[in-house]
């Protein structure tokens, strides 16, 4: 499972001594901003660690009865790392002192301009890196189904999401566990195959 680490946050903002310890309100806001930021790339997370801890489980209870599919998995994950998220905020906060209204705001625009996609990939290499490489053979790819509905979630995603060529590859890619390369590989050939662009 990812872990985000809340020491990544550069809390340069939250330096001078004070004599009060940060209150539980402004970790939450501090937790929250993350929340947001976390949202915009794993979809709705929920909004306390109650909610985190019951729906983890409830995914988990799920997979173990062979019930869940991938939503269900998708909001377990999400419900995880927000756990984690707090846990840490807990222990890495708990000891700061109270910021001032300023300081807080600092720290706040600071979340904001984070690259959690980046961490999230910088997560996923490094387990990636661990796993024993895939046995040589012919790649995971897609049957001719697959493939027409991949096109066309790759269109959707670049008409409505407004995202790169590239983004909508590897969001299709990650639905039907292959490199986005596979998609774009398939994409680049059917094009070249066909007499026009147009009829992927």
């Amino acid at each position: 499972m990812a872990h985000f680490s809340i020491s990544s946050v550069p809390f340069c903002a939250i330096t001078k001594r004070q004599e009060s310890a940060m209150k539980n309100s402004t970790r939450k806001k501090i937790v929250g901003s993350m929340r947001e930021r976390l949202q915009t790339i794993l979809g709705l997370l929920p909004a306390t660690l109650p909610d985190a801890y019951r729906d983890f489980y409830a995914g988990l209870s799920k997979d173990l009865k062979g019930k869940a599919d991938d939503a269900t998995l998708q909001r377990a994950f999400g419900s995880g790392v927000m756990a984690s998220l707090w846990a840490e905020a807990e222990r890495t906060l708990k000891d700061k002192p109270e910021p001032t209204t300023e300081q807080l705001k600092k720290t706040l625009d600071q979340i904001e301009a984070l690259d959690f996609a980046s961490m999230l990939r910088a997560c996923f290499q490094t387990v990636s890196r661990r796993l024993p490489p895939v046995p040589p053979g012919k790649s995971p790819s897609l049957n001719p189904q697959q493939q027409k509905a991949a096109f066309a979630e790759v269109r959707d995603l670049k008409a409505k999401a407004r995202i790169s060529q590239k983004q909508a590859y590897e969001k299709v890619a990650q639905k039907y566990g292959v490199h986005y390369r596979t998609i774009q590989n398939l994409w680049l050939r059917t094009r070249n195959q066909s007499s026009k662009g147009d009829d992927i």
